[in-house]
C-alpha cells in the first residue's frame, strides 16, 4: 500500500514539474492529500 501512495505522489510532483509548475502549490498538496486519503478506499 505504501508503495502505491509513494509512486502516485512522485508521479503527481513528477507531472508539476515537467509542466513547468502551471498549477499552484497548494493545488499539487490539497490533490496529494486527496490521493493519500482515498488510496485505501481504491484498494
Amino acid at each position: 500500500m505504501c508503495s502505491y501512495r509513494a509512486q502516485g505522489c512522485i508521479a503527481i510532483i513528477s507531472d508539476w514539474v515537467s509542466g513547468g509548475f502551471r498549477e499552484p502549490e497548494d493545488f499539487i498538496i490539497r490533490l496529494i492529500s486527496k490521493l493519500d486519503q482515498n488510496t485505501e478506499k481504491v484498494f
